[in-house]
């Protein structure tokens, strides 16, 4: 029975919070439309794009993983045979899936965009998707402070700090005198910059997961 715990999980969750893709890619297509308008439009647009990314990423994680205790259905999970790592690996693909769908959807958008629509430099490419990986860092460490707390407390404070934290990162890449020369570039500019910057932030989801795992085999009651 312990093989099909994780997938009946994972659909069980899936069922109660698909209706959490309509927000991202509603704001996302909002976006994509003022950008090909173009100029101050334009500029709201890009704005648009990322603030339903940013959304999704804040609200998506206590949909997902504080729900049990919020719907108090606490109680049948417990009588569940169900491992720490079985419940930590069921909630993670569920909230990180309905997460990709919706991020991916609006990053491969974006590319077209970028690498289809004539007056836009490729340059901006490297620069976008070390925007959009942003903020699927960003919503791995709410979901991790959410798996790990279970506390609506300490998800208020992780979603606040994450939040905070972009404008200072924005702040710095888009400074980076390396990467501000490449924007305009007729093509895509992948230098080591860049390669360290898209390297460092895949590394750094993949090190949180892990350490995510690590804490939640580490409990006694999990749920």
């Amino acid at each position: 029975m312990n093989g099909t715990i994780i997938p009946q999980l994972i659909l069980k969750d899936l069922r109660l919070n698909w209706t959490s893709l309509i927000v991202p890619l509603a704001g996302g297509a909002i976006g994509i439309g003022l950008f090909m308008r173009g100029g101050l439009a334009g500029v709201l647009g890009i704005v648009s794009f990322f603030t339903a990314m940013i959304i999704s990423a804040s609200m998506l994680p206590t949909q997902c993983l504080l729900g049990e205790r919020k719907h108090q259905t606490l109680a049948f999970l417990m009588s569940l045979p169900l491992s720490s790592i079985q419940y930590t690996i069921a909630k993670i693909v569920t909230a990180l899936g309905i997460f990709l769908v919706s991020w991916l959807t609006l990053v491969i958008a974006g590319v077209w965009i970028i690498l289809g629509r004539a007056g836009v430099p490729h340059g901006l490419l490297p620069l976008f998707l070390a925007l959009c990986l942003l903020v699927l860092a960003g919503m791995c460490v709410i979901a991790s402070v959410d798996l790990v707390s279970e506390s609506e407390s300490m998800h208020q404070v992780a979603a606040v700090v994450v939040n905070v934290s972009y404008s200072f990162a924005w702040l710095f890449i888009a400074v980076n005198s390396n990467i501000r020369a490449g924007i305009q570039n007729p093509v895509p500019v992948w230098d080591s910059t860049i390669l360290s910057l898209l390297g460092g932030e895949l590394a750094f989801i993949a090190a949180l997961l892990g350490l995510t795992l690590f804490l939640q085999s580490r409990k006694k009651e999990f749920i």
